[in-house]
């Protein structure tokens, strides 16, 4: 009696998965962000349109920053002046000159001790002098700085590598407040499938487990995914629990919101 049927079987019973399921679903967005104004003003542009690809930190709308750039452009003006400072700085060289003169006549009894006392008082006003120009310029750089900082942050950029899914507002809208948002942008890569899985069987599951996420309707080719998180809780209505199943879609081929399988079985 040959023993190489029962071998065979034994193997076969091996390389079988400890569990085997399938589980009805929908594709959808790992993450959708709702682009919001962050602050009340008129939406001066939109960069963008419905169905646009975007990558993160992309500029797709802005507020209107005509008051903003005009106060930029005269900081600018007031933090490359440098005219108070150069007469501060030509005042102390003079005065500094006058005292360098009136120490070695002093040593020799042909100053007197106010004059040097009074030019070395001038000097330290002059210095004075070159701070406070120093200090100006200081300023103004902060001022600039700032009013560019809040230029940038009204310029709307993207969050997220994704597709504008739809767009809430026009232009010469005013945003902000109860209608701050202005797009919503999902990321499709990688999608995700959320599958409702009863208890009994999802303490079989683990998170990183390799999974087949399949679309028998539309022919779309199978994908090899991953369990990426499984609730710690359980739904008591239904006495299941949602499992996140993930999977590349760096093309865009498959669609959100499409039927799909997720199975356990990984050997097919």
């Amino acid at each position: 009696m040959s023993v190489f049927p029962a071998i065979a079987i034994s193997l076969s019973l091996l390389s079988a998965p400890l569990w085997a399921a399938d589980y009805d679903s929908f594709t959808e967005p790992n993450q959708e962000i709702a682009l919001a104004s962050p602050e009340l003003d008129v939406l001066a542009s939109l960069k963008v349109q419905e169905g646009d690809k975007v990558k993160k930190g992309q500029v797709v709308a802005a507020l209107d920053n005509s008051v903003l750039e005009a106060a930029l452009a005269v900081a600018k003006a007031r933090k490359n002046a440098g005219g108070q400072l150069k007469a501060a700085k030509s005042i102390a060289k003079l005065r500094k000159e006058k005292v360098d003169r009136l120490v070695p006549l002093l040593a020799r009894g042909s100053a007197q001790q106010y004059e040097v006392s009074e030019a070395r008082i001038e000097l330290e006003a002059a210095n004075a002098e070159i701070q406070a120009a120093q200090d100006v310029i200081t300023e103004n750089s902060l001022e600039y700085n700032r009013l560019q900082a809040q230029i940038d942050r009204r310029r709307l950029r993207s969050p997220i590598d994704g597709v504008v899914t739809h767009i809430m507002r026009d232009p010469a809208e005013l945003v902000g407040g109860n209608q701050a948002e202005i797009m919503m942008i999902a990321s499709l890569n990688p999608l995700q499938v959320t599958v409702h899985v009863p208890t009994a069987e999802v303490l079989q599951l683990k998170e990183g487990q390799g999974v087949t996420v399949q679309f028998p309707e539309l022919g779309f080719p199978s994908q090899n995914g991953k369990i990426t998180f499984i609730s710690p809780v359980t739904e008591a209505s239904s006495d299941t629990v949602p499992v996140k199943v993930q999977f590349s879609n760096a093309d865009y081929a498959i669609r959100s919101g499409v039927k799909c399988v997720v199975s356990t079985d990984t050997t097919n």
